[in-house]
């Protein structure tokens, strides 16, 4: 684990960042999407944020902790 850096937090961080920007895509299209289609959205929103803002390694850490919580965002 990289010092300094709290993967649990980011993984938290990115997700709710994503939660908001699904709110805001739904609220702009006026389409609730389909829970497998909230789950796609997030996970294309943070792989996005997360490689250009860590190392691999790091992403890769954070990732999983994200995979284990995105279906508590996406009820």
């Amino acid at each position: 684990m990289t010092q300094g850096i709290n993967y649990s937090l980011q993984a938290d961080e990115l997700l709710i960042l994503a939660s908001w920007s699904l709110e805001g895509f739904e609220k702009g299209y006026k389409q609730r999407l389909a829970p497998v289609q909230k789950e796609l959205f997030m996970i294309g929103f943070i792989t996005g944020v997360i490689y250009k803002r860590f190392t691999e390694e790091e992403a890769n850490e954070i990732m999983d902790i994200v995979m284990e919580r995105l279906e508590f965002y996406t009820k």
